[in-house]
C-alpha cells in the first residue's frame, strides 16, 4: 500500500463530498 494511493483516494473522496449532489 503506497501512501500516494491513500492520499489520492482521500482527495478524490473529499472532492466528491465537497461537490453538491
Amino acid at each position: 500500500m503506497n501512501r500516494d494511493e491513500r492520499i489520492q483516494a482521500s482527495v478524490y473522496r473529499g472532492m466528491m463530498w465537497m461537490e453538491p449532489v
